[in-house]
């Protein structure tokens, strides 16, 4: 099965209220990239959860480390990714991959 795809969020002058997706723990999720885009995630679960971003690029023959946050138990991440081609799969999307979905919410904001 494909990927959950999560549709970025405008950050604008007058705000935003970010509406929040359910963590895909099957499929995972992907997104799009673009200049300015971070990922906000919410563990509500009682365990601390890592989020991984990987990566499908190589440099001179050296695969480029996928990004991995930690976001403690109760607690939430900003994570920044800008328009890094590092993260970009084939298809041209990014993905997203979490140790743990239960109580895990997503959004993606693309901040200029």
């Amino acid at each position: 099965m494909p990927r959950t795809l999560i549709n970025p969020q405008p950050v604008d002058a007058a705000g935003v209220k970010p509406a929040y997706t359910a963590a895909d723990g099957v499929n995972g999720n992907s997104f799009r990239l673009a200049s300015g885009t971070a990922l906000h995630v919410k563990n509500g679960s009682a365990a601390a959860v890592t989020a991984t971003i990987p990566t499908a690029m190589t440099v001179d023959g050296l695969a480029v480390a996928d990004r991995a946050v930690s976001i403690p138990a109760g607690e939430d991440r900003l994570i920044a990714l800008g328009t890094n081609a590092a993260y970009v799969q084939p298809g041209g999307v990014a993905h997203l991959d979490l140790s743990a979905t239960a109580s895990v919410t997503v959004a993606v904001l693309t901040i200029p």
